[in-house]
């Protein structure tokens, strides 16, 4: 990512809510740590520990860049996925995806192909008080590798219930959907025909 994109993408994340108590003392913005984020996870890097490792390693970078002297701990990084508006954030990195890669993000071979899939945010709980995992549905175009619309669902038993309304968001017209055994469901498959769409799901 070059500098320029750099700064796009900071005014675009300055747009996020940060959830986080100001009088609890915030030594970090929130929009560097979510850079940080998802610099670590264009990476290749899932987990709180990990994004933290990433961000030391690249020190130098990030001090240029971001003006940071010293790098956010893994816990620092564990509240910022446990209490990020995914919802807002994918909202705005979808908008920049489509404006800036409008065929990557519109056209496959004729059609769209939009793949749906629940994760867990790993290393966002706090077992300890006995949290349970962070579960987000993720969607995603073919021949891109960011989620451009993410849904917070809570518990993975609540995915089916989350799916119609995460469908809503689409235009679903000359689209085939993808979901895993959990979108093998009438409900699910009545949103997506409902919204002119195609699915391709496993039974």
């Amino acid at each position: 990512m070059r500098y320029d994109d750099a700064e796009e993408m900071l005014m675009i994340l300055e747009r996020i809510p940060d959830p986080r108590h100001s009088r609890g003392g915030v030594c970090y913005k929130f929009a560097h740590l979510l850079l940080i984020s998802i610099y670590a996870v264009l990476a290749g890097h899932s987990e709180a520990t990990e994004i933290a490792y990433y961000a030391e390693l690249n020190r130098d970078y990030f001090r240029g860049l971001l003006g940071m002297e010293e790098m956010p701990s893994h816990d620092t990084f564990s509240r910022v996925l446990r209490f990020t508006s995914f919802e807002r954030l994918a909202e705005n990195l979808g908008g920049w995806l489509r404006e800036n890669f409008p065929g990557a993000c519109e056209r496959y071979g004729g059609y769209k192909v939009l793949h749906i899939d629940g994760k867990a945010a790993r290393g966002a709980s706090e077992k300890s008080k006995g949290e349970k995992p962070v579960y987000h549905l993720n969607a995603m175009y073919e021949g891109e590798s960011i989620g451009v619309e993410i849904r917070r669902v809570g518990e993975k038993e609540n995915e089916i219930t989350g799916l119609p309304e995460c469908l809503k968001q689409f235009n679903l017209a000359d689209t085939i959907v993808t979901i895993d055994a959990i979108g093998c469901n009438q409900t699910v498959i009545n949103a997506i025909r409902s919204g002119g769409g195609n699915y391709v799901v496993p039974v």
